[in-house]
């Protein structure tokens, strides 16, 4: 049994089918972009079944592209060897793309990474209903999304990362903290002792949280690669980076000493703690917990492209400086700190870029709140 139902109000439509396993869809798209999204809710009970969706469109490419982590691939759309042949599907993160020079349509995901692009027809495997090595693969219900983004040029000049990024993480709406009072400058000092050698002193808050300033923001220091100069971006052009990832540093792997790294892991006995007080001793391990005054920001070039990107952030985030960083967070001794430009609405860096360049950050706050001084 197959139904489709055209809902009114917003473009929404709807299908569903029957068989051992039911299928609801709802097909929608909206503004500013054409975008056709599907949410699938599924029942699944077939025996040895794939269930596969495919679109066939009037293009002609020798090849497609797939998002993999930090940059995308192409792979043949034919199979003229038994190589090709072999290679029946590709692994995709969240898009996959075929394009002319002039035109293309990406398949956006947010849960399915089975992708076959074969001539003029792409597909996107949903589910599947093997017996070994788990019979019940796949079984039960299952709610997923995908969707059809036409666009023109090819899928950088479209910025088909960034709407890939956008579709497996859409905006929400939460509710601001409250804003949080400035602390008068009479009141600005206070100590209290915390051990022999050691003082807490709370230093003056900066400027207050406004949850109208993003907390960062990508843009092009110079010309974007990606177009010519005589067709300019619009306010909807693709950022020439992408930030993946914000989060505190790790602790430094130097400070694991020998004597934590010969502690056994089972003990018979149990851990003698100190006694609990404002004199305790502090714990071995208090230099190993992550830098309070910093934040970590990684940042990949999706396009495969060069050029320079400017990283801007608020005003009420009070950075002193940047440092340039390895995957480990480790600081890279020969580069310099980075230049931190202040204006009336925030900081700002400039960030040179290479095609497919990771780039980790560590943004060293001014310390605000409470610090550990000696003395």
């Amino acid at each position: 049994m197959f139904a489709v139902r055209v809902n009114p109000g917003p473009p929404t439509v709807f299908m569903a089918c029957r068989t051992c396993t039911t299928c609801a869809c709802t097909a929608s798209y909206g503004v500013p972009y054409v975008r056709l999204d599907f949410h699938c809710e599924i029942v699944w009970a077939e025996n040895r079944t794939a269930l596969k969706v495919e679109f066939p469109w009037l293009l002609d490419a020798p090849a497609a592209s797939y998002e993999v982590q930090y940059g995308a691939v192409e792979r043949p759309t034919h199979t003229n060897t038994s190589w090709d042949w072999a290679r029946f599907e590709v692994c995709a993160h969240k898009w996959a793309d075929l394009s002319e020079p002039g035109y293309g349509v990406a398949l956006l995901n947010d849960c399915k990474y089975g992708h076959a692009t074969y001539g003029n027809v792409m597909r996107l495997t949903l589910l599947r209903s093997p017996k070994a090595p788990d019979r019940l693969t796949d079984m039960g219900t299952h709610v997923l999304r995908y969707a059809l983004l036409p666009h023109a040029l090819g899928w950088a000049a479209a910025g088909v990362p960034a709407h890939g990024w956008a579709f497996n993480a859409p905006l929400r709406v939460i509710r601001p903290p409250p804003q949080r009072q400035q602390t008068p400058p009479a009141a600005a000092v206070a100590a209290a002792a915390a051990g022999p050698g050691i003082t807490r002193t709370r230093v003056a808050a900066g400027p207050a949280y406004d949850p109208t300033q993003p907390m960062f923001c990508i843009t092009s220091a110079g010309p974007n690669p990606l177009f010519a100069a005589a067709a300019p971006p619009g306010p909807l052009s693709p950022p020439p980076l992408i930030l993946d990832t914000i989060k505190l540093p790790e602790p430094p792997l130097q400070t694991l000493t020998k004597k934590h790294m010969q502690t056994p892991v089972c003990t018979t006995q149990p851990p003698q703690l100190p006694p609990p007080g404002p004199n305790a001793a502090l714990s071995p391990l208090e230099d190993e917990t992550p830098a309070a005054g910093a934040l970590v920001l990684r940042l990949y070039e999706p396009h495969g492209a060069r050029g320079i990107g400017r990283l801007r952030w608020p005003s009420w985030l009070r950075v002193s400086h940047v440092k340039t960083c390895n995957l480990l967070e480790d600081d890279q001794e020969e580069d310099a700190e980075t230049v931190v430009q202040w204006g009336d609405a925030g900081g700002s860096i400039d960030v040179p870029y290479g095609p497919y360049k990771v780039i980790t950050l560590k943004l060293y706050l001014e310390q605000e709140g409470v610090r550990a001084v000696s003395g």
